[in-house]
């Protein structure tokens, strides 16, 4: 029976922090997931040759990188990639938040607002409208140009900067949340885990294990993409696992398992 090696692979990438026992966690759907070698050239020149050709060297693996591109984003791959800490903020209200109203423009409340109880004056004693002093906005709340709001506005006296604006309280549910601290501690080693099948062949497994890698951005973070879905490139660089170094047989790098027919 001929054995068929032909590549069509699919699968997924799991990552864990390095020397952790604990399940390792997906990273998202991935797309053109890719592992590129590096290899150090180390030669000595031959003095005896006009042209100095090589005298002896040898090659040795330096490292690699493996590159691919994020179709999801989860909260726990964004941790990870942006080197963050994240908290779980529960569903809950604010009451009584205070801003400022400035026709046109937009007020960021402490937390995304999911629904709007109540917008008043710092009395409380008028109450505006939605839809017609002010709309939800998904980062906050955008002041309209009609209403009684917009006329206190144009009543009130402007700053030195001439915006004029008046005092509002606002009141409003908000969702549970991520809270991601972006950059706030330093980059991680992680083992990397590409697992996948050959759908070309006879559907044979395969595992390859990067025991030592860094990861981030391969640029840039898509946070506005409207023409075509976003894409966040990822790539995690190779280095050797000292923890594996010298033994006999046995790679400081990459481990590949590969189901035999």
């Amino acid at each position: 029976m001929n054995e068929i090696y032909t590549q069509l692979n699919y699968g997924q990438v799991y990552i864990r922090l390095k020397g952790s026992n604990l399940p390792p966690f997906p990273m998202g759907p991935m797309a053109n997931v890719n592992f590129t070698p590096e290899l150090q050239e180390i030669t000595i020149a031959d003095p005896r040759s006009l042209s100095n050709t090589e005298l002896d060297g040898v090659g040795r693996p330096a490292g690699g990188t493996v590159t691919g591109d994020l179709l999801e984003l989860p909260p726990e791959t964004m941790t990870e990639l942006l080197a963050a800490k994240r908290i779980v903020i529960p569903t809950g209200t604010k009451t009584d938040e205070d801003h400022r109203a400035v026709v046109g423009r937009t007020s960021m409340t402490e937390r995304l607002p999911l629904a709007v109880t109540a917008i008043t004056n710092v009395a409380g004693d008028v109450t505006y409208l939605a839809n017609v002093d002010y709309v939800k906005m998904p980062g906050g709340i955008r002041w309209l140009a009609g209403g009684a709001l917009a006329t206190e506005i144009a009543a009130a006296t402007a700053d030195a900067s001439g915006i004029k604006s008046v005092p509002v309280k606002i009141s409003y549910t908000f969702p549970k949340v991520n809270l991601v601290e972006a950059f706030t501690r330093g980059r991680q080693f992680y083992e990397l885990f590409v697992s996948t099948v050959n759908e070309a062949g006879q559907l044979t497994g395969r595992r390859a294990t990067f025991h030592r890698v860094r990861m981030a951005l391969s640029g840039e973070l898509p946070l506005i993409n409207r023409d075509d879905f976003a894409q966040v490139g990822v790539t995690f660089t190779i280095s050797e696992d000292p923890d594996r170094f010298g033994l006999p047989g046995e790679s400081a790098l990459l481990t590949v398992e590969e189901e035999a027919i």
